[in-house]
């Protein structure tokens, strides 16, 4: 899991009792495998507690207990896990069904909303695909920003290109299953057909993603995107997709005319989203790194003020 990074957009929230809380509460969650999936859920919320000069020690310990306890209650014991070490070259590779995938996204992955419509691809310990026996999982959808489809070259199409929207990878997954995995699932799709010639992929670093998992698979910088506020609806995020979704509506102004206060934006400056790309076709070309400024963010439907997941 990448860690590096982690605390450098929010460390004026952490200090002296709240980061001795917060420690103390990673040391608990570490020793049921649920450690990084608190932090970066932590990292996720800080935002909603505005500018951290104004955010006491006090308030930011009640927040990290306040998602301690829901990140508790999501994995149980079901994170803890204690299976012989094994290679990721060891591993079975294949299909995750979606009730499989949809338990992954929903319950362990930071983003806590699935992706439907999608292709889930992973690693298992054995054949027999359950959730006990996966390793890591990648879950690949269409894509569907438009920011994004009007850069593609090479003569690609939105058709051509998929998103790799969730990457996840349980404590006992050998330390370089993502890169791997992205590996086997790349190699699988140029022996596919059809098959996307183009794969994209969000990493946020503002919840502590540093890009080395992308790297380490052969994916290059494709473009950095003004990261739009995180969405809260009753104090915890929200995805965009699930916004729109549930609501009918993505604008922050009308979410809050009709929400009224259960409806929260991040206030806190966020660092830019980086893209990665890694060319399935291997006559693409590398295309310069593009720069997207908020005014260039979509702003209709499901990509409104695009909050995007992953690694």
């Amino acid at each position: 899991m990448e860690t590096g990074g982690a605390h450098k957009p929010y460390a004026p929230y952490f200090r002296g009792q709240a980061l001795a809380g917060v420690e103390q509460l990673r040391c608990e969650h570490e020793a049921a495998g649920s450690d990084d999936f608190f932090w970066r859920r932590l990292l996720l919320h800080l935002p909603r507690l505005g500018p951290h000069e104004g955010a006491s020690a006090t308030i930011v310990s009640d927040e990290a207990l306040r998602i301690s306890e829901q990140v508790r209650q999501s994995v149980g014991m079901d994170m803890q896990r204690a299976g012989a070490p094994i290679q990721a070259r060891e591993a079975s590779f294949g299909m995750v069904p979606d009730e499989i995938a949809f338990e992954v996204h929903t319950r362990f992955h930071y983003l806590q909303s699935r992706r439907i419509d999608s292709v889930h691809l992973g690693l298992f310990r054995s054949p027999l695909a359950s959730l006990g026996t996966l390793l890591a999982i990648a879950t690949f959808s269409r894509l569907d920003v438009a920011s994004i489809i009007e850069t593609l070259g090479s003569g690609l199409g939105a058709s051509d290109v998929w998103v790799l929207s969730r990457l996840f990878a349980f404590a006992d997954a050998p330390e370089n299953a993502l890169s791997f995995l992205i590996s086997r699932c790349v190699h699988r799709f140029r022996q596919a057909r059809p098959r996307p010639r183009l794969i994209l992929s969000y990493l946020d670093p503002n919840v502590g993603y540093s890009g080395s998992t992308y790297r380490a698979a052969g994916a290059y910088l494709y473009a950095t995107e003004a990261h739009a506020p995180f969405f809260y609806l009753d104090r915890d995020f929200i995805t965009t997709r699930a916004l729109v979704s549930r609501c009918g509506a993505a604008r922050p102004s009308e979410l809050a005319s009709t929400l009224g206060g259960r409806f929260q934006c991040s206030t806190t400056p966020l660092l830019p989203l980086e893209i990665y790309a890694v060319a399935v076709d291997r006559r693409l070309s590398r295309s310069p790194c593009f720069e997207f400024g908020m005014n260039q963010l979509v702003n209709e439907g499901a990509n409104a003020a695009a909050v995007h997941p992953t690694p």
